[in-house]
């Protein structure tokens, strides 16, 4: 038990997972009132959200691996201290990509005439 609460306070605490966490409570909200929604938001806005909300959480996944990676690198190297997160670049990249990939939810659902 002890391990999912460490799980749940890390996650809790990383602002990585932000965007999936946004996307998922929406997600979950459109879920519990699904029989009400329009047929447009059923048949396009629930799905494109649902990818969206895995998407979201590959990159936030991709960003603490390398972030690991290089922590890791950094204390085989005798440089832990050295360690403040990902490189710019990196970051930079990673919230790029966000972007992006909201950008397409958006411009897929602008397109399908949900919004």
């Amino acid at each position: 038990m002890s391990d999912f609460v460490g799980f749940t306070k890390s996650v809790a605490q990383d602002v990585r997972y932000f965007p999936t966490l946004i996307s998922a409570l929406i997600l979950g909200l459109l879920l519990l009132f699904f029989k009400e929604l329009a047929e447009s938001i059923k048949q396009y806005l629930v799905p494109s959200l649902a990818v969206y909300t895995l998407g979201s959480a590959f990159l936030a996944y991709v960003q603490s691996m390398l972030a690991w990676r290089r922590e890791f690198k950094l204390k085989q190297e005798g440089r832990e201290k050295e360690f403040i997160g990902n490189q710019p670049f990196v970051f930079a990249l990673i919230v790029f990509l966000h972007a992006i990939w909201f950008g397409c939810l958006i411009g897929y659902n602008f397109y399908r005439g949900v919004l």
